[in-house]
Protein backbone atom coordinates (compact mmCIF):
# COMPACT_ATOMS: atom_id res chain seq x y z
CA UNK A 1 0.00 0.00 0.00
CA UNK A 2 1.01 3.53 0.00
CA UNK A 3 0.14 4.15 3.78
CA UNK A 4 0.38 2.17 6.45
CA UNK A 5 0.15 2.70 10.60
CA UNK A 6 2.80 1.53 12.30
CA UNK A 7 2.60 0.50 16.29
CA UNK A 8 4.99 0.76 18.65
CA UNK A 9 6.58 -3.31 19.81
CA UNK A 10 6.08 -6.14 18.50
CA UNK A 11 2.83 -7.45 17.14
CA UNK A 12 2.53 -11.52 16.29
CA UNK A 13 -0.52 -11.94 15.02
CA UNK A 14 -4.09 -10.33 13.78
CA UNK A 15 -5.32 -10.00 17.23
CA UNK A 16 -2.86 -8.24 18.28
CA UNK A 17 -3.60 -5.78 15.63
CA UNK A 18 -7.12 -4.88 16.70
CA UNK A 19 -6.33 -4.76 20.16
CA UNK A 20 -3.91 -1.97 19.35
CA UNK A 21 -6.30 -0.01 17.52
CA UNK A 22 -9.00 -0.72 20.24
CA UNK A 23 -7.14 0.16 23.44
CA UNK A 24 -6.06 3.33 20.83
CA UNK A 25 -2.31 2.83 21.54
CA UNK A 26 -0.02 5.02 20.34
CA UNK A 27 0.48 4.91 16.63
CA UNK A 28 2.25 6.35 13.36
CA UNK A 29 1.20 7.03 9.88
CA UNK A 30 3.42 6.53 7.42
CA UNK A 31 2.82 7.78 3.73
CA UNK A 32 4.94 6.82 1.07
CA UNK A 33 6.69 9.88 -0.78
CA UNK A 34 8.83 10.33 -3.52
CA UNK A 35 8.90 9.69 -7.27
CA UNK A 36 7.62 5.99 -6.74
CA UNK A 37 5.06 7.23 -5.36
CA UNK A 38 3.96 9.32 -7.93
CA UNK A 39 3.92 7.01 -10.69
CA UNK A 40 2.16 4.75 -8.77
CA UNK A 41 -0.37 6.99 -8.27
CA UNK A 42 -0.24 8.29 -12.13
CA UNK A 43 -0.80 4.16 -12.71
CA UNK A 44 -3.49 3.81 -10.55
CA UNK A 45 -5.37 7.37 -12.12
CA UNK A 46 -4.92 5.88 -15.45
CA UNK A 47 -6.05 1.84 -14.22
CA UNK A 48 -9.28 3.64 -13.23
CA UNK A 49 -9.67 5.39 -15.91
CA UNK A 50 -9.16 2.98 -18.79
CA UNK A 51 -12.09 0.65 -16.35
CA UNK A 52 -14.75 3.05 -15.62
CA UNK A 53 -14.52 4.87 -19.35
CA UNK A 54 -13.96 2.27 -22.44
CA UNK A 55 -13.77 -1.28 -20.16
CA UNK A 56 -16.97 -0.71 -19.13
CA UNK A 57 -18.20 0.42 -22.28
CA UNK A 58 -17.54 -2.55 -23.85
CA UNK A 59 -18.69 -4.72 -20.94
CA UNK A 60 -22.10 -2.72 -20.59
CA UNK A 61 -23.10 -2.18 -24.32
CA UNK A 62 -20.77 -4.00 -26.86
CA UNK A 63 -20.03 -7.48 -24.98
CA UNK A 64 -23.22 -7.17 -23.03
CA UNK A 65 -21.01 -9.25 -20.22
CA UNK A 66 -21.32 -7.67 -17.55
CA UNK A 67 -19.48 -9.61 -14.14
CA UNK A 68 -21.95 -9.21 -11.69
CA UNK A 69 -25.00 -10.50 -14.19
CA UNK A 70 -25.70 -14.15 -13.65
CA UNK A 71 -25.40 -15.43 -17.04
CA UNK A 72 -21.92 -14.47 -16.80
CA UNK A 73 -19.63 -17.28 -18.10
CA UNK A 74 -18.01 -17.46 -15.14
CA UNK A 75 -21.04 -18.73 -13.01
CA UNK A 76 -20.54 -21.88 -15.42
CA UNK A 77 -24.74 -21.95 -15.48
CA UNK A 78 -25.38 -22.39 -11.84
CA UNK A 79 -27.54 -19.55 -11.20
CA UNK A 80 -30.04 -19.94 -15.02
CA UNK A 81 -32.91 -21.57 -12.82
CA UNK A 82 -32.86 -18.16 -11.00
CA UNK A 83 -31.49 -15.77 -12.77
CA UNK A 84 -34.11 -13.21 -14.38
CA UNK A 85 -32.12 -11.94 -17.03
CA UNK A 86 -31.97 -13.11 -20.69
Amino acid sequence: GEAWTAFEGDLPDEEAVVDAFRERRPRTVIHRGGAGHQLRGLVEFAHLGYENTWAKLDRMFLSGNEPTLPSNVAYEGRFDDVSVYE
